[in-house]
């Protein structure tokens, strides 16, 4: 245990985007610094024409683990693109309420893969804030 508080060192924000070209493969959206990192927020945007699934994995030591997948619901009318927050602890019920966050060790990454591919002229839009220790 540290025998000082460990408080975020270096912002670490990453944006990444999504295309019909993609397919289903996982991208990473995330690597944690050489001493660790938080992720506070991961924001997924999209504006597709149908319903999509969507994976959030974490790999540490080379193993792949989905921890969540949610629905992105189909944009249309008037609502040209869908917002939603990965982080949020009524979805991910592990998550502390009162500060949703993610704790990586060195080198872990976060990444995001859709359940099926976007439709063509369709894309999603990450956005990860987080921080290195």
């Amino acid at each position: 245990m540290a025998s000082t508080p460990q408080f975020i060192a270096t912002p670490n924000v990453v944006l990444t985007k999504f295309a019909n070209a993609d397919g289903t493969t996982a991208k990473t959206i995330f690597t944690a610094g050489s001493s660790g990192s938080r992720v506070t927020m991961i924001s997924v945007a999209g504006n597709n024409d149908a319903t999509i699934d969507v994976n959030l994995y974490v790999t540490i030591s080379s193993v792949n683990n989905i921890i969540a997948q949610f629905s992105l619901p189909l944009s249309s009318g008037s609502t040209k693109w869908i917002v939603i927050s990965m982080l949020d602890p009524d979805l991910i019920v592990w998550l502390d309420r009162n500060e949703p966050s993610i704790l990586l060790p060195s080198s872990a990454t976060i990444s995001l893969g859709m359940g099926t591919a976007l439709t063509s002229g369709r894309g999603v839009d990450v956005v990860v804030f987080g921080g290195d220790f």
